[in-house]
């Protein structure tokens, strides 16, 4: 009942960086007053890579990988008990699994490109990409401070629900359509 925490879903590839994840939080645990835990959830070509970091890891009992989650509500169930939504990815596009982090009452963790960087800023933090070091920092400082975890989970619920509605979404489909005509 005492442990933080962190999060994160999708596909285990190159690209989402969960390598740098597992790094971070094991790291991590070595330096915050609590424990943190770590939930992975989806299933993808760097599964045995990321298991056997996992079992390498000092702190490997705190680090787990759940798999391919057949139904939408499991990954909202795990998304919803977490405390921080992380995503070391090193690129995306839209990231719709951000905003259901943030959108969940999270305190989220991104990798600074500029697919996080310029929707977030101000709402999450931040780490350089493949920094699991500054991860882990961003890390510890969110589980070591309530007051502070629970401000960025209110300040990205709050961007969520004003600045990602269905109409907002749409208008901004909307133009980039009929920019393209």
């Amino acid at each position: 009942p005492e442990a933080i925490i962190v999060g994160s879903a999708g596909m285990l590839t190159e690209q989402k960086a969960h390598s740098v994840l597992v790094e971070a939080v094991d790291k991590a645990n070595a330096e915050s007053e609590r424990p943190i835990e770590l939930v992975i959830s989806g299933d993808g070509p760097l599964r045995e890579q990321l298991e056997t970091q996992i079992q390498t890891a000092t702190h490997s009992d705190r680090l787990h990988l759940l798999g391919f989650l057949d139904r939408r509500e499991q990954v909202y169930k795990m998304m919803h008990e977490i405390d921080i939504y992380a995503m070391p990815s090193r690129w995306e596009g839209f990231c719709v699994a951000a905003l259901e982090g943030m959108a969940l009452d999270n305190a989220c963790v991104f990798a600074e490109i500029p697919e996080f960087k310029h929707p977030f800023d101000g709402v999450a933090r931040f780490h350089p990409v493949d920094d699991s070091v500054a991860l882990a920092g961003q890390l510890v400082s969110i589980a070591d401070d309530y007051t502070l975890r629970q401000q960025l989970a209110e300040k990205a619920k709050s961007a969520v629900v004003t600045e990602y509605t269905l109409q907002r979404t749409a208008e901004a489909y909307l133009e980039q359509y009929q920019s393209h005509l």
